[in-house]
């Protein structure tokens, strides 16, 4: 069960920040990162569903692919979700990431330029 998407771009993000892909170290996130469904990684480890198989900056955007656990229970409804929602709506699931800022512009605390990423 393989899932993608853009994770994330140069347009302003829903808490108001701007991340530059282009400035992202995803090294770590290949080599150690998880996919969790809703940020819920340290609230239950149930929310891990999968691990990047993929992640490239292309055009300005960071595109992303994840295996999903086919014995994690939510990954699959996960997935089964993705699909269903691609059948019947224009809508697609979000992506969001994580990390630790390692730059941000002097003129604009919310453009973080540089980050590691960590996970999905």
């Amino acid at each position: 069960m393989i899932l993608g998407g853009v994770a994330s771009t140069l347009d302003e993000d829903v808490d108001g920040e701007i991340l530059d892909p282009n400035g992202f170290d995803l090294s770590y996130f290949m080599a150690n990162g998880f996919v969790n469904w809703g940020h819920q990684q340290n609230e239950t480890p149930r929310s891990i569903i999968g691990e990047p198989t993929k992640a490239e900056i292309k055009d300005n955007k960071l595109y992303v692919e994840a295996m999903i656990y086919p014995w994690s229970e939510l990954g699959r409804e996960v997935y089964e979700l993705a699909k269903n929602i691609n059948k019947t709506s224009g809508r697609k699931l979000g992506w969001s990431i994580e990390g630790k800022k390692t730059q941000v512009s002097p003129l604009n605390k919310k453009h973080i330029q540089t980050a590691i990423v960590t996970g999905k």
